[in-house]
């Protein structure tokens, strides 16, 4: 800890020694792969998922807004893009 650029208490707060396992990390989000594989077996063309990717990128950080923007995109419905969006939701 430091108070007015002098060092008043040394703490170490992890174990530097401990191994992480990666296992433990787990990413959370879209897996954008997951999604243009399940997008292109109902019919969507690797161009408009191109498309999309671009245009849909910040609306699908949330799982909320994700689907809309796909289906506004696709120009198709959203139960088949929704049922996508959530498989490919990690």
């Amino acid at each position: 800890m430091w108070a007015d650029g002098v060092l008043v208490q040394d703490l170490t707060l992890l174990d530097p020694e401990a191994e992480v396992s990666s296992a433990e990390v787990v990413p959370v989000g879209l897996s954008w792969k997951k999604l243009n594989n399940c997008l292109n077996q109902i019919g969507i063309n690797w161009a408009v998922l191109a498309v999309i990717s671009v245009a849909c990128s910040a609306a699908c950080a949330t799982m909320v807004a994700c689907a809309p923007c796909i289906a506004v995109a696709a120009g198709w419905t959203g139960g088949s893009i929704g049922a996508c969006v959530k498989h490919a939701w990690t």
